[in-house]
């Protein structure tokens, strides 16, 4: 018998998501005849987690197959976990001093979680230099800027605020620019 579930995880583009690792128990584990949690391999056969991401809203598809093992014992049920990362991948001062309030970040969509990683005609520029991600800081509001703001050019200035054209740019920070932008995967 095969044995398919398939889910949908609402946002993860949005964040910090990996797919289940079918080899950790607490990511993705099975219940046997007495009712004990065990690797799912350990009762079924040809054990998977695939995914993918939809790009438009943020939300992913995963999908849990496997097949049961000839003779093998009762399996009362299948659980797929939580997957945060083992560390968070930012410190904890990161979110005390609001800093995801003024930090923004792009991503090729060739090196987005699914892509093909591959960026010919995907990658994003940083003073003329491809990139794959990048994250810029904004700076203090300009005199002709306004925090809070719903409004991205309130907060970047230049090329960085048209993130659709794909293009971001550094300069030396004057009363019309104080965005820091890096690469982070070059």
């Amino acid at each position: 018998m095969t044995v398919t579930i398939t889910g949908r995880l609402n946002d993860v583009g949005r964040g910090f998501w990996k797919l289940h690792d079918i080899t950790d128990i607490n990511q993705v584990r099975a219940r046997n005849a007495s009712g004990n949690s065990v690797l799912a391999s350990s009762l079924l056969d040809n054990v998977s987690v695939t995914g993918s991401l939809n790009y438009a809203n943020g939300n992913a598809t995963v999908v849990f197959s496997a097949r049961g093992k000839p003779g093998g014992s009762t399996l009362q049920r299948i659980e797929l976990r939580d997957t945060p990362y083992p560390s968070s991948p930012l410190p904890a001062w990161f979110a005390i001093n609001n800093w995801q309030q003024v930090m923004y970040y792009a991503t090729s969509i060739g090196f987005a979680p699914g892509g093909n990683h591959t960026c010919p005609a995907s990658c994003l520029t940083l003073d003329s230099k491809a990139s794959n991600a990048i994250i810029a800081a904004t700076g203090g509001p300009l005199p002709t800027q306004t925090h809070p703001s719903s409004t991205l050019s309130n907060y970047l200035e230049g090329s960085n605020a048209n993130p659709a054209a794909a293009i971001y740019e550094n300069r030396v920070s004057a009363n019309n620019f104080n965005d820091k932008v890096i690469s982070v995967a070059p």
